[in-house]
């Protein structure tokens, strides 16, 4: 009775020990929940979408390449008739005399005590005031100046030193053809550009100066 007892008893625990030794993935108890998933609604910095704070913007305000830049634009020509030689802007003044030009595009800058003797091709006069008009496209051989003198300056003599040093080869790779230089009281026009483009411009201050003496 006693093996009998013995023998079932080792029985039992064998079962029971090959129960507790059975593959894990043929147990029902391994679903599928047990395994790690990443989803993109748990991982917010590998979906942007999901993430306002990280989405690009998509306003043209906000797009400097699709804003306009006031500075930029074009200012219209003043009106002849407003011109006054002495008194008027000089970049009024100068787009003016630019009516009709075939070289478009124009930017103007101001000529300061550094760059008046590079520009003009003498040395800074005092309370001179002074610009210059270039193309966008710099192999065009274009460039115009006018220079305001102070009163009791000998504006004649300073208009003949500018012609004297004019070089019309300033350029690289071009060379204007004609050069003009022009006064009126204290104020004197001077340009390099091609020929059509100088008489143009001539034919435009010699008519201000002709409405404002008259």
């Amino acid at each position: 009775m006693k093996k009998i007892s013995i023998i079932l008893t080792i029985a039992l625990v064998a079962m029971l020990f090959a129960g507790c030794t059975s593959d894990p993935a043929s147990s029902p108890s391994a679903t599928p929940s047990e395994t790690p998933v990443t989803t993109p609604s748990e991982n917010p910095s590998e979906n942007p979408s999901e993430n306002p704070s990280e989405e690009p913007s998509e306003s043209p305000s906000e797009n400097p390449d699709e804003s306009t830049n006031p500075s930029e634009e074009p200012s219209e020509t003043p009106d002849a008739s407003s011109i006054d030689l002495e008194t008027s802007d000089l970049a009024d003044i100068m787009a003016v005399i630019n009516t009709g030009v075939e070289s478009e595009n124009f930017f103007i800058n101001e000529i300061t005590e550094d760059t008046f003797n590079y520009e003009l091709g003498i040395d800074y006069i005092e309370g001179a005031e002074a610009i210059y008009s270039g193309p966008m496209i710099t192999s065009i051989a274009y460039c115009s100046y006018l220079v305001r003198l102070p009163e009791g300056t000998d504006a004649a003599a300073v208009a003949e030193e500018i012609e004297a040093n004019a070089n019309p080869n300033k350029w690289v790779c071009v060379t204007a053809e004609k050069v003009a230089v022009r006064q009126s009281g204290n104020l004197i026009f001077f340009t390099m550009a091609n020929t059509a483009d100088v008489d143009t411009m001539v034919a435009n201050f010699e008519a201000l100066t002709s409405a404002n003496n008259g």
